[in-house]
């Protein structure tokens, strides 16, 4: 060890917890302002963070709406504490991938965990959307049960809900709010199939709402409803079956290059010295991860809503 190397290493070190600070100080400054606006909002009376199923006790904790209705999509709970130590763990390896191994090294690694944070949050997103979309029948069969018992169609929404899975209890906590307050619950299920985008459920918000505001009975509608779920239900899981070789191939397609050239990068030294801090390597990183993106995306379109619902 040189003094050379020495000295490279305490200016690298300073940079580092200079950047840290400055990150610190941005981060303290936009807290503060969030804080100013959650307080005007409360003073206000707008309900901050008023998202779907949020009436319910909060789980989320970070202030804001739209990274909320994110997470919620996703059934993903973050605490204040936690995000902001993610963030900052995040952007600590990010200046140390910059400072080590150049800007192209650490677009890559940002690149990398950002398709990798879409990725798992759209796996529980499809999780939940097929969980709605294969208990819906369910809920409305339940309705029609009510309903032929004798009970008013208040209350038959009110029971089918609160049988329902747990998916559902932020909305079976607000229309039992709306109902006991005397409030119109049918744009509640509108908002909750706005979140989720589940057009069945519109089409359910739009027979009890006819039903609520004329006095019509819905046991028909949501008879055809569910009927017409079960059906498309059972066509997706038919083309699930048949389409489930082009999915795998497509996923190795996608997966194969990336993780070969992972494997050949680190196991040879110097041929990742040459992509990182050679022009010439730097031009053919990018066009490989060019072309990379640019199959990723075509194989992507070719099997989109394969078993989507």
């Amino acid at each position: 060890m040189t003094r050379e190397w020495f000295l490279d290493s305490a200016i690298t070190l300073a940079v580092l917890a200079g950047v840290v600070a400055l990150l610190q100080v941005i981060w303290v400054l936009w807290r503060d302002t969030q804080a100013r606006r959650a307080r005007v909002l409360a003073r206000m009376g707008s309900g901050y963070g008023a998202v779907a199923g949020e009436d319910a006790p909060q789980r989320l904790m970070v202030t804001d709406t739209r990274l909320q209705r994110v997470m919620l999509r996703g059934d993903i709970s973050v605490s204040e504490s936690a995000f902001r130590g993610v963030l900052f763990l995040l952007l600590t390896v990010l200046v140390l991938v910059v400072l080590v191994w150049g800007v192209i090294a650490a677009v890559l690694c940002l690149a990398t965990v950002g398709v990798g944070l879409w990725v798992y949050w759209f796996r529980r997103y499809s999780a939940r959307r097929l969980q709605i979309n294969e208990t819906l029948p369910g809920i409305a069969d339940a309705i029609i049960r009510g309903l032929s018992a004798g009970r008013t169609l208040d209350n038959a929404v009110m029971k089918a809900l609160d049988e329902a899975p747990e998916i559902y209890a932020p909305l079976a906590f607000r229309v039992r709010s709306a109902i006991e307050g005397g409030r119109d619950y049918v744009p509640l299920f509108e908002d909750f199939a706005d979140l989720y985008q589940i057009p069945p459920l519109v089409q359910m918000a739009i027979g009890l709402g006819t039903g609520q505001r004329h006095g019509a009975s819905v046991q028909s509608v949501l008879a055809q409803l569910a009927e017409s779920l079960r059906g498309q239900q059972q066509l997706r899981r038919d083309f699930m079956a048949m389409t489930g070789e082009t999915r795998v191939s497509a996923v190795l397609f996608a997966v194969v290059p990336i993780a070969l050239a992972a494997y050949l990068m680190l196991a040879n030294e110097e041929y990742l010295q040459v992509l990182l801090y050679t022009p010439q390597g730097n031009r053919m990183l990018l066009i490989a991860v060019a072309f990379e993106a640019v199959g990723i995306f075509w194989l992507y379109r070719m099997v989109q809503g394969v078993g989507r619902v």
